[in-house]
């Protein structure tokens, strides 16, 4: 959002709700979503259409109509936790969203901060062991 904060977002077609796990919320976050939602319901349409989903499902497009849901109970960055980082933290919730795990504070543990470093050396592990070879 502005090139500043990320946030982790799932799609439910079944009720056309979009779940917005986001560790920094705060009411400026939420309104930016809501206004962010407005520019992409149409192109959302769009896409659903051109993959036959509104006829594949059997439901009616002029229904079609977005819902947003902020999931609460998600583990927040602060100073209290040492991290600043939502980066790290929308990696891990798109991370345990397509595992079909539960984001909840539980999954983080006691120390948020400690297992976002965690987190950031699993990743810079995984990139560096799958880099491209530069040709010479």
């Amino acid at each position: 959002m502005d090139n500043k904060h990320w946030v982790a977002a799932a799609w439910n077609l079944d009720d056309y709700v979009l779940m917005v796990y986001d560790s920094l919320e705060s009411p400026e976050n939420g309104e930016k979503i809501v206004d962010l939602l407005k520019i992409w319901k149409d192109f959302i349409k769009k896409d659903l259409e051109d993959m036959n989903w509104f006829e594949n499902t059997k439901r009616d497009p002029k229904c079609f109509k977005i819902s947003l849901r902020y999931m609460s109970d998600v583990p927040k960055q602060s100073f209290v936790y040492g991290t600043l980082d939502c980066g790290v933290m929308t990696c891990k919730f798109l991370e345990m969203l397509t595992k079909g795990k539960n984001i909840d504070i539980k999954s983080f543990g006691d120390n948020v901060g400690l297992k976002c470093q965690e987190y950031r050396a699993k990743m810079a592990l995984m990139l560096y062991g799958t880099r491209c070879e530069r040709p010479v």
